[in-house]
């Protein structure tokens, strides 16, 4: 979301309560702009990654390293639980909301979307989860996490959702200290509707799911989010 009014930026970041962010922040005058971009399916900035949302501040005339990113990062672990379970894969890995190109991939351009139903033979093919497909975390990691990728609520690591490496000022808060946020918030005059914050939309069993990885699927988690555990070393 961007305050082009404060120059500030809310990155909606998949699986780190970007649900709240959204019905939250968005409430706020100066951040109207936002509610009229979302109403153009060509603009819709939700999950947006950092270098699409500098071509929207280039768009409309503005200088993007003259504004500050707040980025929420989640650990990994559960952030890929969570997008599991929120996603409900169908056997051909493709996830709930499946079906409407424009805000299903990250990338919605025509060409990036028929290369994908080509390469997995999904054409004419639609969302179909029966009751008895259920991926655990092992089989998400090792068969799906790759494939699923174009989607957009797919949970980068932060180094592809940000970009790191240009001296844009970058402000990184774990969900897991949301309080240091919403006082971040507080002390830039922006006023919430809720604080109070659901951290899975999804109802699921933790433990029980956490209790299947295996540590193959864990030292894989943490070679794809090297950059995150940087937040979550001891």
């Amino acid at each position: 979301m961007i305050d082009f009014e404060r120059k500030y930026v809310f990155m909606l970041n998949p699986k780190c309560v970007s649900r709240f962010l959204f019905e939250n922040i968005n409430c706020i005058q100066s951040l109207k702009h936002f509610s009229s971009l979302l109403k153009n399916k060509k603009l819709n900035p939700h999950h947006l990654k950092m270098e699409d949302v500098i071509n929207l501040i280039k768009l409309h005339g503005h200088n993007p390293r003259d504004f500050e990113y707040f980025v929420l990062i989640r650990h990994p672990v559960e952030r890929l639980i969570s997008s599991l379970k929120y996603s409900e894969f169908d056997k051909n890995w493709l996830p709930k909301y499946f079906g409407n190109d424009t805000i299903t991939f990250y990338d919605s351009s025509p060409e990036k979307v028929d290369s994908y139903k080509k390469k997995y033979n999904l054409i004419n093919t639609f969302y179909n989860k029966k009751r008895d497909e259920n991926y655990d975390i092992n089989e998400y990691v090792r068969d799906g996490y790759n494939r699923t990728s174009v989607f957009r609520a797919h949970p980068l690591p932060l180094n592809e959702f940000m970009i790191l490496d240009q001296d844009y000022k970058i402000n990184v808060f774990k969900l897991e200290e949301i309080e240091k946020f919403l006082e971040l918030l507080k002390s830039k005059n922006y006023r919430t509707k809720n604080i109070k914050c659901k951290v899975n939309s999804a109802d699921y069993n933790k433990e029980k799911e956490l209790s299947v990885i295996t540590d193959e699927t864990k030292s894989k988690i943490r070679e794809i989010f090297a950059e995150d555990y940087k937040y979550y070393e001891d």
